[in-house]
């Protein structure tokens, strides 16, 4: 969940946002929609943990991810699926699962056993956070 208490946002002397409050909760779908230069990607920023407001107060709880406007900007070399996996949380479990898989296929008995129990939980909590179908999303936008 994310929180903004009285917020405000400038850009110079210029004041973007003014005195704004919300919430946006866990599953929420929000838009942000204004003309060039209203605050849009400087609200995102503060709202991800990536800026700060000029006044006012953003709470977090859990994790924020954030995937910035311009491609340009960031590491070249993270593909934007892998930007979007990361958003959800999802890019270490998978990684903790190809790891799991190997194991499993080279381990042998105490090994093998216990990579496959992990790796058992492991898809389980892929499933709970919709994990393939936010790689299916993922594969549509990148």
């Amino acid at each position: 969940m994310i929180s903004a208490s009285g917020i405000e946002l400038r850009a110079g002397a210029r004041i973007l946002i003014e005195s704004a409050s919300f919430r946006v909760a866990k599953g929420d779908r929000i838009g942000l929609v204004g003309r060039n230069g209203a605050g849009k990607t400087t609200l995102t920023k503060v709202l991800a943990g990536e800026g700060m407001p000029a006044a006012g107060q953003v709470t977090r709880s859990g994790e924020v991810g954030y995937l910035p406007q311009d491609p340009r900007t960031g590491d070249l070399d993270v593909l934007a699926r892998d930007r979007i996996l990361s958003a959800r949380g999802l890019d270490l479990l998978i990684r903790k699962m190809r790891e799991n898989e190997q194991r499993i296929a080279v381990g042998q008995g105490a090994t093998r056993e216990k990579a496959l129990r992990q790796y058992e939980r492991q898809e389980t909590e892929f499933l709970t956070k919709g994990g393939y179908a936010a790689e299916a999303e993922a594969a549509t936008i990148a």
